[in-house]
């Protein structure tokens, strides 16, 4: 390890303290830029109106992709979600339950278990209000394990998965309005 030492000069009026002068400077580490270039963490807001979330009447679980990430890998440090998810009223009725969480990945089964290529970024939530238009507040801080998510190099997206059984024999479709908010360091 490297110490760089250099004296900072401050003219009359740009003052460090109460004495004129020079602050001595200390700088421990590499030089090299590559290795210690500041990764500034990234925010990004979706705003999401009416976006659809269709739910097969065989499978009784669905997605909606609302982003795609980065191809580099990313360190995910937080997702807020305020989402009003309003049921279709045929294949969801307003007593119907759901199960509602935000992955990387689309969702494979009705239970929204992940699968190794895939992370929760919000954990799965019950909702069980009896309305046609829960309310679906979540934060990645409540997650059993919370942030940050390491995602490794490759594509990938940010998907709204949903599950909860059929109540007739119709496809189900959930309309989705509101906002998502992601915050992440590209890993380069």
């Amino acid at each position: 390890m490297q110490v760089f030492k250099e004296a900072v000069q401050f003219s009359k009026g740009e003052k460090p303290g109460a004495d004129e002068g020079s602050l001595p400077v200390a700088v421990t580490g590499s030089l090299d830029a590559e290795s210690d270039r500041v990764r500034a963490p990234r925010r990004i807001v979706l705003n999401i109106t009416a976006g659809v979330l269709a739910v097969a009447d065989a499978d009784d679980f669905g997605s909606l992709e609302m982003l795609e990430l980065p191809t580099n890998p990313i360190a995910l440090l937080s997702c807020n979600a305020d989402l009003v998810l309003t049921k279709d009223g045929v294949g969801y009725l307003a007593a119907t339950d759901l199960s509602v969480a935000i992955g990387t990945e689309a969702a494979t089964a009705a239970d929204l278990t992940t699968t190794p290529e895939e992370s929760n970024v919000v954990d799965p939530v019950s909702l069980t209000a009896s309305a046609l238009a829960p309310d679906f507040e979540a934060h990645s801080a409540s997650n059993a394990s919370p942030a940050p998510l390491i995602l490794p190099a490759g594509a990938k997206s940010l998907f709204l998965n949903a599950s909860g059984s059929t109540e007739t024999s119709e496809d189900a479709s959930l309309t989705v309005s509101g906002t998502v908010e992601l915050i992440w360091v590209d890993l380069g």
